[in-house]
């Protein structure tokens, strides 16, 4: 049974308790003042919270939770640029992890999200590590690039969601505007991500790793870590930690296309 603290609308209380019958209790709050006694329980696994519904003084109460690593904070909210400036600041500071209220809020993702607990997502992560360079960009570009890292599924610029949909043509030119690796680079770092679990655990060979990174050979993956992350896919199993994973691929995001494009 996972207890949980939330601040998000009524039908998003209902999602995830339809979503994981008997897995969830939830102790739902109209606003943050209101988290503050049942966050005196220590059985409280994490925070589940909508930025939308936070004020700036709210929001900063929120930030101070998340720095001292009282429970791990989980957004769940629509995938939109007031959303996602939000969610920013609280992201550098470790939030756990984001999920997007009708794209992503199946029983599968909820079960993911909770059983990993307090584990941070690589996708996250990234966002988190991107968090100074991001805000340079296009909206719209923003969420399309925050989307394509958070859900490694996506494969092309035409499956990014209706709010984050833009040209590859727009996203090449804003990324270079703001001195940020080009599109192709972003999509190598979220198929490497999709697949670095398996990877690191030892439960994936490196024809699996492949395979569900998207590349034909274990081969060609190994030549994506070796350009991307600059060590073998090798001694990738054996010394790359998510946090250094994490490290290397927000670095190599950092990279306009003159350097390891």
């Amino acid at each position: 049974m996972f207890s949980i603290v939330a601040v998000i609308p009524p039908v998003y209380v209902r999602r995830l308790e339809r979503a994981l019958p008997g897995e969830v209790e939830i102790a739902s709050c109209a606003n943050l003042a209101d988290c503050q006694t049942p966050l005196e329980d220590s059985s409280v696994d994490c925070m589940v919270v909508d930025p939308l519904l936070l004020d700036e003084k709210e929001m900063g109460q929120l930030l101070h939770t998340i720095r001292s690593r009282r429970v791990p904070v989980i957004f769940y909210t629509t995938l939109t640029s007031a959303a996602v400036t939000q969610m920013l600041p609280a992201l550098r500071e470790g939030a756990a992890e984001i999920i997007f209220a009708d794209i992503e809020d199946y029983p599968q993702r909820f079960r993911q999200v909770f059983h990993s607990l307090p584990s941070v997502s690589l996708g996250a992560s990234l966002v988190s590590a991107l968090a100074p360079e991001l805000p340079r960009l296009h909206p719209t570009v923003r969420l399309g690039l925050v989307a394509i890292l958070l859900d490694p599924s996506l494969t092309s610029t035409k499956e990014l969601p209706a709010h984050a949909s833009i040209s590859r043509r727009t996203m090449e030119r804003e990324l270079a505007r703001a001195q940020l690796a080009p599109l192709h680079r972003w999509w190598s770092v979220s198929r490497l991500a999709r697949s670095f679990g398996g990877v690191k655990e030892g439960s994936l060979s490196d024809t699996e790793a492949a395979k569900l990174a998207g590349y034909a050979s274990a081969r060609s993956l190994d030549q994506q870590y070796r350009k991307i992350m600059h060590v073998p896919l090798a001694e990738a199993r054996q010394a790359l930690s998510q946090r250094k994973f994490v490290k290397l691929a927000a670095r190599a995001l950092r990279e306009p296309r003159t350097r390891a494009a």
